[in-house]
């Protein structure tokens, strides 16, 4: 789906002093820009709520923030992503 998106500017025009001295806006169009929109399908991962935040501390002594997610009924897990196999820490 193609859509153009119309950026408009208004520019102060002078009325004649007999009928008020309140300067008139108008558009005026200055820029056109063509936008792409894309559409993708994904899969529901995991369903829970934003429960706060904590820190998480490296072996390096480096304070990482981490989100904290409550989870709720009805999720299943399919596969654990461990570093040491896939290069990252996950929950499938």
């Amino acid at each position: 789906m193609a859509f153009t998106a119309t950026r408009t500017a208004f520019k102060a025009v002078q009325r004649p002093s007999s009928v008020s001295s309140a300067p008139v806006r108008t558009s005026v169009n200055v820029q056109r820009a063509s936008v792409q929109a894309n559409t993708f399908a994904a899969g529901v991962g995991i369903l829970g709520t934003k429960a706060g935040m904590m820190s998480y501390f490296t072996p390096e002594g480096l304070c990482v923030p981490a989100t904290v997610i409550a989870l709720e009924e009805g999720n299943v897990v399919t596969a654990i992503k461990t570093d040491e196999t896939d290069g990252y820490n996950a929950v499938q």
